[in-house]
């Protein structure tokens, strides 16, 4: 370990026993410190690493493995996670509180609580503390996110490279400002190449960028990237689902093409995005197609 990375031995030992999962008490019994001692080190650990006092110690695990100032679990034969559980595991580790992680997930706090205990079961973990270090472990924070710096590549000659490039960066995620500030043209530009591949792709004028970038992949006029985790298990009515956000932008339609109601769908849309590992209908359909859900 080098000096970035160096912590006192008392503050060592408590770090890694946070990271098992142990509360203050049990720090305590096990090092011989008094209490009062392990809460202080706990909270300079949280000062050292220049997190909110706030910051859940599983964030605070986070940031200790994420810097080196600890190592990362063995990893062991504790089962894979499942991309809504590894998301989870990331959101844990990434938000200071209970509330941020669930809106984070767009997830209500109660199904925040329902999912980690059901997870924290699964890969014995003692507390989400050691559930953050377990996911390091099992590769929860070292997904290929989708939302990389570089567009999605289109077939050569589908548009003039500018509209390509404004098509490709908003298929990754990009919003109408941030293309616009990166292709260094007004935001109206953006809307104009935009526009102008729906009509290339025969799509209708209104078509939402989720409709527009299935027919991407669906047409071959771009592939879809490869994702670091599995596809979660989908049966076939979320299949079904997910066909039907590919083809239609509104929600209106997509509960017809199920034969639902608009507030009967909403919730199946949103736990199925959720199940993707994901927070939109966009990466819903880019993580579909990557796991060949069109096959399905």
């Amino acid at each position: 370990m080098n000096t970035a990375t160096w912590l006192p031995p008392a503050q060592a030992r408590v770090a890694r026993l946070v990271a098992a999962g142990l509360g203050n008490s049990e720090i305590a019994f096990r090092t011989g410190l008094p209490a009062l001692r392990v809460n202080t080190l706990v909270q300079r650990l949280r000062e050292g690493l220049r997190l909110p006092d706030s910051a859940s110690r599983a964030m605070l695990v986070h940031h200790l493995i994420a810097q080196r100032y600890i190592p990362v679990p063995a990893r062991d034969t504790r089962p894979a996670l499942i991309p809504t559980e590894a998301r989870l595991v990331r959101a844990w580790g990434e938000h200071a509180t209970r509330l941020a992680v669930a809106e984070a997930l767009a997830m209500p706090p109660v199904e925040v609580d329902l999912w980690t205990q059901t997870l924290l079961r699964k890969i014995h973990a003692r507390s989400t503390a050691h559930l953050v270090a377990l996911g390091h472990a099992l590769g929860a924070f070292a997904s290929t996110p989708l939302d990389a710096n570089a567009p999605l590549p289109l077939r050569p000659g589908l548009l003039p490279p500018a509209r390509a490039t404004a098509l490709g960066l908003a298929a990754r995620g990009m919003g109408k400002e941030e293309i616009a500030s990166r292709l260094h043209v007004s935001p109206d530009t953006v809307t104009s190449h935009l526009k102008a591949a729906r009509a290339a792709l025969g799509c209708p004028p209104r078509t939402a960028l989720h409709v527009l970038v299935h027919t991407l992949f669906a047409t071959g006029a771009a592939t879809p990237p490869s994702l670091a985790v599995p596809s979660p298990p989908v049966t076939a009515a979320q299949l079904h689902l997910w066909k039907a956000i590919t083809t239609n932008s509104l929600l209106s339609d997509i509960a017809n093409a199920v034969g639902t109601t608009p507030q009967a769908v909403r919730p199946a849309v949103r736990h199925l995005t959720a199940h993707a590992g994901t927070d939109s209908a966009l990466g819903l359909v880019v993580r579909g197609h990557a796991w060949n859900w069109n096959e399905g």
